[in-house]
């Protein structure tokens, strides 16, 4: 993209040089047969022409500042990209027993069990407390 936007800045200046060799061109040719306010205007012409190629060499160098700054960060993370893979090769890995991680999943299974059974019995108990109140509401409306 930065590189796409210098190269962009660069045609623009290309192209921008051409209208003023053009501009320039057809000032000399009017110089001996222009009058005054045509002279006028391509002075005026050439005068434009040439800001314009000023600014645009400008902001071409400003991207071109923009892509070298960009390659450099590349190059950067790239460079430290590879050290730190480097380091995670040489870095030693941790073993861990086979007899620890099954009883690291037993204590896990363990506690879904005890989880899930006092789940059901917190249901079981609501239902019962529900089937409770229910019969005490049915005699209380068959006796009036």
């Amino acid at each position: 993209e930065t590189a796409q936007a210098h190269q962009d800045a660069r045609d623009a200046v290309d192209e921008a040089q051409k209208e003023l060799e053009d501009s320039k061109q057809k000032l000399a040719e009017a110089e001996s047969t222009a009058p005054g306010e045509a002279h006028r205007e391509l002075k005026q012409r050439v005068a434009s022409v040439e800001a314009k190629v000023e600014y645009l060499s400008q902001v071409a160098d400003e991207r071109e500042a923009a892509l070298s700054g960009a390659q450099d960060a590349v190059q950067t993370a790239a460079e430290e990209l590879k050290d730190l893979e480097e380091q995670q090769k040489l870095t030693p890995k941790g073993v861990v027993p086979l007899d620890m991680l099954v009883r690291g999943e037993l204590v896990t299974v363990s506690e879904l069990i005890d989880d899930r059974r006092k789940a059901r019995i917190k249901v079981l108990e609501e239902a019962k407390g529900a089937s409770t109140e229910w019969a005490a509401k049915r005699q209380e409306l068959s006796v009036s």
